[in-house]
């Protein structure tokens, strides 16, 4: 079951999302607010282990990150 009707994103923007939560260099443009949250999106992508596999199982539901 998929929701919501997004648009479609060049395999290179996903690539340079999953180094930009590979790394662990601090982005220099980003106000407070964003380093919080890029720490925590960071932190859940490892805990997760989200470099493995891109699937996420949650009871009887999977979530994909594409």
């Amino acid at each position: 079951m998929f929701f919501g009707g997004g648009s479609r994103m060049h395999d290179r923007v996903r690539e340079e999302m999953r180094e930009v939560l590979r790394s662990t260099e601090a982005i220099p443009f980003l106000d407070p607010t964003a380093v919080e949250l890029l720490t925590e999106a960071r932190f859940n992508y490892k805990e997760l282990r989200l470099e493995l596999s891109s699937f996420l199982t949650l009871g009887k539901n999977t979530v994909w990150f594409t």
